[in-house]
């Protein structure tokens, strides 16, 4: 099954990704992988349209980038007693 779906994939032109959340494989590669194409055609949409700077502001999707890894609470944070 897996060569039929690779082969249909890339017959329209498709990528196709194996992913397993179950085991974690292939997860993270996934996400950079499409946010990296995503800001790539963004940014090839913004070439096409013109370099006005005005213009490029109005254009843009509104992608964020977040990390989201959780930070150390520093001493005397919100949640400390002294």
């Amino acid at each position: 099954m897996y060569l039929c779906v690779c082969s249909y994939a890339e017959s329209v032109g498709a990528k196709h990704y194996h992913t397993s959340a179950k085991l974690n494989k292939g997860i993270e590669e996934l996400f950079l992988d499409l946010c990296k194409r995503m800001m790539e055609t963004a940014q090839a949409e913004e070439r096409l349209k013109g370099n006005g700077a005005s213009q490029s502001a109005s254009s843009r999707r509104g992608v964020q980038i977040v990390d989201d890894e959780p930070q150390a609470t520093p001493a005397g944070g919100c949640c400390s007693s002294g």
